[in-house]
């Protein structure tokens, strides 16, 4: 399984024109990059940070199935709203000089993904574990194999990668910033009423 995805401040390894003024580059790092093999159950666990956000997009960690040399699953995990909306105004490595504009319910990836691929986060000391469980289709066989080396681009085509959007500044493509959410609005989004019954 291979995973990815951003630091504290929104920023991907391996691309330029990263941060909030587009000024920093990461090309050719490989920060928050990994591949894990699976237990014989079918089991990984990735020790890494609790990743940020950046402009038009929700909290997410993209991941990647592999068996042999396919990948037969690529998507993105979300992460809940209320604590990434804590930790981005609470932790100063997080904190940044605006505020976040897209939370999930208004990612146009994450509401196509639907509650299937939503992490479930739980406290333990000094660190939140997010599990998802996933179900693969060991036969399918995607046209892309593998997430794109850093500094490589994503897709040969330079189209978009799989399971998403390139990150900020990635691939050409600059990503269009929604207004955020404010006051009460803001709040009902971040913890949604629970249906009744």
């Amino acid at each position: 399984m291979d995973l990815w995805h951003c630091d504290a401040q929104g920023r991907y390894s391996g691309f330029g024109e990263q941060g909030d003024d587009r000024a920093q580059s990461f090309e050719g790092k490989t920060f928050l990059r990994g591949s894990q093999h699976t237990d014989s159950e079918g089991a990984v666990s990735f020790g890494t940070v609790y990743p940020g956000w950046y402009a038009g997009r929700t909290t997410h960690i993209h991941f990647k199935v592999i068996k042999g040399a396919h990948a037969v699953l690529t998507s993105q995990f979300f992460l809940p709203d209320a604590l990434s909306e804590f930790l981005y105004t609470q932790m100063p490595l997080y904190q940044r000089a605006r505020l976040r504009d897209t939370l999930s319910s208004v990612d146009g990836i994450a509401l196509k993904a639907g509650a299937t691929v939503l992490g479930a986060v739980r406290e333990e000391r000094q660190r939140y574990v997010a599990t998802l469980a996933l179900v693969v289709d060991p036969a399918a066989n995607p046209v892309t194999d593998r997430p794109p080396r850093p500094g490589a681009g994503f897709g040969g085509a330079g189209g978009p990668p799989p399971g998403g959007m390139p990150p900020p500044g990635g691939g050409g493509m600059r990503p269009v910033r929604p207004r955020a959410l404010e006051g009460t609005a803001r709040a009902r989004a971040l913890v949604p009423p629970r249906a009744e019954g």
